[in-house]
């Protein structure tokens, strides 16, 4: 807020999952398609600010779930390829935004999108680099003696990512 005082941040993501590659051709100079299944889970929140006091109109958020998705491997020369997937998540859980402190009633789900490059320094490894796109949709039932009225919510995260690539 506007004068107010700084509350720290922390961020975790974490997704682990697994994932089969489809060939369409010979191996790594082709093209693939990857089906994956995993489970997610993302979250922000804030501490208290240094003078002690606690935010309390912005729930802190702890996104958990199901991920199912598609992903694309394309081969652009020998050791370059542009990837790409994208997956729905089936919520488990929220955080706050669900909960007896500001909505008693909802649902919440999300997608998430990464696009990028890879190269290719063995047949089994890689380095990955690009960007991650995370959106989470709540849909609220507000009930009669919650402290928040919405019909609903979006919550985006954009982010660079780099990585590295084992195929087994």
């Amino acid at each position: 807020r506007a004068g107010g005082p700084d509350y720290p941040t922390n961020y975790t993501r974490f997704d682990v999952g697994a994932h089969y590659r489809l060939w369409l051709g010979d191996r790594w100079d082709s093209f693939a398609i990857i089906p994956k299944v995993g489970l997610h889970g993302s979250g922000l929140s804030l501490g208290a600010a240094a003078n002690g006091t606690k935010e309390t109109e912005l729930p802190s958020t702890s996104y958990t779930g199901l991920e199912l998705g598609l992903g694309l491997d394309v081969p652009v020369a020998s050791v370059f390829h542009l990837v790409a997937d994208g997956a729905f998540v089936v919520l488990f859980s929220s955080g706050d935004p669900i909960s007896a402190a500001y909505f008693t009633g909802g649902s919440a789900n999300g997608l998430t999108a990464r696009a990028g490059f890879k190269i290719g320094l063995s047949d089994n490894f890689a380095v990955l680099a690009g960007v991650s796109y995370q959106h989470y949709f709540f849909k609220f039932t507000p009930q009669v003696g919650d402290r928040f009225v919405a019909g609903g919510a979006l919550d985006q995260f954009l982010a660079g990512r780099i990585g590295l690539e084992i195929a087994l």
